[in-house]
């Protein structure tokens, strides 16, 4: 049995979740923030090997990325997030995608 067999397009889809410069980067919000980021940077090779075979198996693909702004930014949110900067600003880098480029047939959905 081969991974052809396992990822059938008809019943499969890769989705990838907040591989975004704020949460991976050793620039972004997230290591600003102090925490360390190295284990999803290290996830990364592996990732961008299997997203190039699922593209050549034709399989579906979703990006998710989070995306705040003044609207989605509830009282609750910024108490939480204190005097630490916030993450994933519409419009900044740090909102970016991280070394992953979604293609012209991937999904991007957006969440706050």
């Amino acid at each position: 049995m081969g991974i052809r067999d396992l990822l059938d397009p008809v019943y499969t889809a890769i989705v990838v979740i907040d591989v975004q410069n704020d949460f991976l980067h050793p620039e972004g919000g997230q290591a600003k923030n102090g925490i360390n980021v190295t284990a999803g940077q290290k996830m990364l090779d592996t990732l961008l090997t299997f997203l190039k075979e699922s593209v050549r198996l034709k399989i579906p693909t979703i990006f998710v990325r989070n995306a705040q702004n003044a609207w989605t930014k509830s009282d609750a949110l910024l108490a939480q997030r204190g005097n630490r900067p916030q993450i994933c600003e519409e419009g900044t880098f740090g909102v970016q995608f991280y070394r992953v480029e979604p293609q012209k047939d991937d999904y991007i959905i957006t969440k706050h």
